[in-house]
């Protein structure tokens, strides 16, 4: 991720700026930040676990692909690959706003532009304010890994089982077919 400002900006200021060809901007700390736009696989990870969720958690919630969220009012706009928020803080969502602070549920799928400590910012970040597990998939390595709100951290790999809600589901269905 690129930073494209030095400036302490606010979340107001934030959405006056418009996107540049081939990346999505976000705020984090009050920095504008360059994102790369997702491909093909990242997209299709997105629908498939996007799927699994609804299916898994059913009415309890709603699981939706490229999220906005406000972990802190002022100066971060974050957005999750695949967030799941429970119904009754996604009606409460206002309308001219995003979610405030995490998602219940945070996925981020790994990507060339993505960094171990950016990982490791957003995870934090994500699960003190709100998030009850943040997951990272690695698409390439073939791995997820969940880390839960009580700071249990946990790798799932091939034909491990991972609780969704009422069911489970290995790394290979979630991921299909090997690569």
């Amino acid at each position: 991720m690129a930073s494209v400002s030095t400036a302490l900006v606010t979340v107001e200021e934030f959405r006056r700026m418009e996107d540049p060809p081939g990346f999505r901007l976000e705020l984090h700390n009050g920095e504008v930040v360059k994102v790369t736009r997702p491909k093909q696989l990242h997209l299709k990870l997105q629908k498939r676990m996007m799927g699994i969720f609804d299916k898994a958690l059913g009415s309890r919630g709603d699981a939706c692909i490229e999220v906005p969220f406000r972990p802190s009012p002022e100066h971060e706009l974050r957005v999750a690959d695949v967030a799941w928020t429970s119904s009754e803080r996604y009606e409460n969502i206002d309308e001219d706003d995003n979610l405030q602070g995490a998602p219940e549920i945070v996925v981020e799928i790994l990507s060339r532009s993505n960094t171990a400590s950016d990982m490791v910012v957003k995870r934090e970040l994500c699960l003190s304010r709100g998030c009850e597990e943040f997951w990272i998939v690695d698409p390439k390595k073939r791995f997820i890994e969940v880390t839960r709100s009580s700071g249990l951290t946990h790798v799932y790999r091939g034909d491990d089982r991972i609780p969704i809600g009422r069911a489970d589901y290995s790394v290979d269905e979630i991921l299909g077919g090997r690569q």
